[in-house]
Protein backbone atom coordinates (compact mmCIF):
# COMPACT_ATOMS: atom_id res chain seq x y z
CA UNK A 1 0.00 0.00 0.00
CA UNK A 2 1.35 3.42 -0.90
CA UNK A 3 1.73 5.97 1.87
CA UNK A 4 -0.74 8.83 1.88
CA UNK A 5 0.34 11.74 -0.31
CA UNK A 6 1.83 14.50 1.80
CA UNK A 7 2.95 17.95 0.64
CA UNK A 8 6.42 17.89 -0.86
CA UNK A 9 6.78 14.11 -1.08
CA UNK A 10 7.08 11.81 -4.06
CA UNK A 11 4.67 8.92 -4.44
CA UNK A 12 6.10 5.70 -3.00
CA UNK A 13 8.46 3.85 -5.26
CA UNK A 14 9.13 6.82 -7.56
CA UNK A 15 12.42 7.96 -6.08
CA UNK A 16 15.16 7.93 -8.73
CA UNK A 17 17.79 7.01 -6.11
CA UNK A 18 18.15 3.80 -4.11
CA UNK A 19 17.81 3.71 -0.35
CA UNK A 20 20.81 5.63 1.06
CA UNK A 21 20.85 3.69 4.32
CA UNK A 22 22.74 0.50 5.08
CA UNK A 23 19.71 -1.49 4.05
CA UNK A 24 19.13 -4.48 1.86
CA UNK A 25 15.50 -5.55 1.59
CA UNK A 26 14.56 -9.13 2.24
CA UNK A 27 13.91 -11.23 -0.85
CA UNK A 28 10.57 -10.30 -2.34
CA UNK A 29 10.03 -7.38 0.03
CA UNK A 30 8.79 -4.05 -1.18
CA UNK A 31 11.39 -1.29 -0.75
CA UNK A 32 10.20 2.30 -0.81
CA UNK A 33 11.93 5.59 -0.15
CA UNK A 34 10.26 8.78 1.02
CA UNK A 35 11.99 11.98 2.12
CA UNK A 36 14.87 10.90 4.40
CA UNK A 37 13.52 7.45 5.23
CA UNK A 38 13.30 4.02 3.64
CA UNK A 39 10.91 1.21 4.40
CA UNK A 40 10.77 -2.42 3.45
CA UNK A 41 7.68 -4.46 4.27
CA UNK A 42 6.39 -7.97 3.67
CA UNK A 43 4.16 -10.64 5.16
CA UNK A 44 5.84 -13.71 6.57
CA UNK A 45 3.84 -16.51 8.16
CA UNK A 46 1.63 -14.95 10.80
CA UNK A 47 3.36 -11.53 10.86
CA UNK A 48 3.50 -8.31 8.87
CA UNK A 49 7.17 -7.25 8.95
CA UNK A 50 8.14 -3.59 8.59
CA UNK A 51 11.78 -2.43 8.43
CA UNK A 52 12.19 1.33 8.89
CA UNK A 53 15.38 3.33 8.27
CA UNK A 54 16.39 6.97 8.57
CA UNK A 55 14.38 9.97 9.76
CA UNK A 56 10.86 9.12 10.94
CA UNK A 57 9.50 12.65 11.26
CA UNK A 58 5.96 13.94 10.80
CA UNK A 59 6.14 13.08 7.10
CA UNK A 60 6.54 9.39 7.94
CA UNK A 61 3.59 9.27 10.35
CA UNK A 62 1.03 8.60 7.61
CA UNK A 63 3.12 5.80 6.15
CA UNK A 64 3.58 4.10 9.52
CA UNK A 65 -0.16 4.45 10.11
CA UNK A 66 -0.87 2.82 6.72
CA UNK A 67 1.39 -0.15 7.58
CA UNK A 68 -0.45 -0.60 10.90
CA UNK A 69 -3.80 -0.44 9.06
CA UNK A 70 -2.59 -3.12 6.61
CA UNK A 71 -1.64 -5.37 9.52
CA UNK A 72 -5.02 -4.78 11.19
CA UNK A 73 -6.89 -5.67 8.00
CA UNK A 74 -4.85 -8.85 7.58
CA UNK A 75 -5.13 -9.78 11.27
CA UNK A 76 -1.37 -10.20 11.42
CA UNK A 77 0.71 -8.75 14.27
CA UNK A 78 3.48 -6.34 13.36
CA UNK A 79 7.18 -7.07 13.70
CA UNK A 80 9.08 -3.80 13.35
CA UNK A 81 12.82 -3.27 12.90
CA UNK A 82 13.79 0.27 13.92
CA UNK A 83 17.52 -0.43 14.33
CA UNK A 84 18.60 2.12 11.69
CA UNK A 85 16.17 4.89 12.65
CA UNK A 86 18.07 8.13 13.26
CA UNK A 87 15.14 10.30 14.38
CA UNK A 88 11.75 9.29 15.78
CA UNK A 89 9.00 11.90 16.02
CA UNK A 90 6.62 11.55 18.95
CA UNK A 91 3.63 11.14 16.59
CA UNK A 92 5.29 8.09 15.01
CA UNK A 93 5.85 6.66 18.50
CA UNK A 94 2.14 7.25 19.21
CA UNK A 95 1.25 5.20 16.10
CA UNK A 96 3.47 2.34 17.30
CA UNK A 97 1.98 2.51 20.80
CA UNK A 98 -1.55 2.36 19.36
CA UNK A 99 -0.66 -0.88 17.54
CA UNK A 100 0.09 -2.70 20.79
CA UNK A 101 -3.53 -3.78 21.32
CA UNK A 102 -4.52 -4.45 17.75
CA UNK A 103 -2.91 -5.90 15.70
CA UNK A 104 -0.11 -6.37 18.25
CA UNK A 105 3.48 -5.26 17.78
CA UNK A 106 6.98 -6.54 18.52
CA UNK A 107 10.17 -4.56 18.08
CA UNK A 108 13.52 -6.05 17.12
CA UNK A 109 16.54 -5.24 19.24
CA UNK A 110 18.85 -3.45 19.42
CA UNK A 111 16.60 -0.41 19.65
CA UNK A 112 18.23 2.76 18.29
CA UNK A 113 19.14 5.75 20.45
CA UNK A 114 16.49 7.84 18.65
CA UNK A 115 13.75 5.45 19.78
CA UNK A 116 15.11 5.09 23.31
CA UNK A 117 15.37 8.87 23.75
CA UNK A 118 11.77 9.49 22.64
CA UNK A 119 10.45 6.58 24.70
CA UNK A 120 12.30 7.81 27.78
CA UNK A 121 10.98 11.37 27.36
CA UNK A 122 7.42 10.05 27.12
CA UNK A 123 7.67 7.44 29.87
CA UNK A 124 6.99 4.59 27.46
CA UNK A 125 10.28 2.72 27.84
CA UNK A 126 9.40 -0.94 28.29
CA UNK A 127 5.97 -0.58 26.65
CA UNK A 128 6.81 -2.93 23.78
CA UNK A 129 7.57 -6.61 23.44
CA UNK A 130 11.09 -6.96 22.03
CA UNK A 131 12.92 -9.81 20.32
CA UNK A 132 16.63 -10.24 19.54
CA UNK A 133 16.06 -10.95 15.86
CA UNK A 134 13.55 -11.57 13.11
CA UNK A 135 13.58 -15.38 13.44
CA UNK A 136 12.85 -15.14 17.17
CA UNK A 137 10.05 -12.61 16.60
CA UNK A 138 8.46 -14.70 13.85
CA UNK A 139 8.51 -17.83 15.99
CA UNK A 140 6.92 -15.87 18.86
CA UNK A 141 4.08 -14.65 16.61
CA UNK A 142 3.41 -18.06 15.05
CA UNK A 143 0.11 -19.55 16.11
CA UNK A 144 0.27 -23.09 17.43
CA UNK A 145 -1.25 -25.66 15.08
CA UNK A 146 -4.86 -26.44 15.87
CA UNK A 147 -5.69 -29.86 17.25
CA UNK A 148 -7.23 -32.29 14.76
Amino acid sequence: MDPPALPGTRPAGTSPTPCPHDHEPYAGATLERFQNACVSHFDHGEAHVVILRGVLDWRAEGFVSAQIADARRSGRPLVVDLSAVTHLHIDVLAQLLAARRHPGISLLTPLPAAFLKTAEMTGTTGSFTTHPGLIHALSATARPPSAP
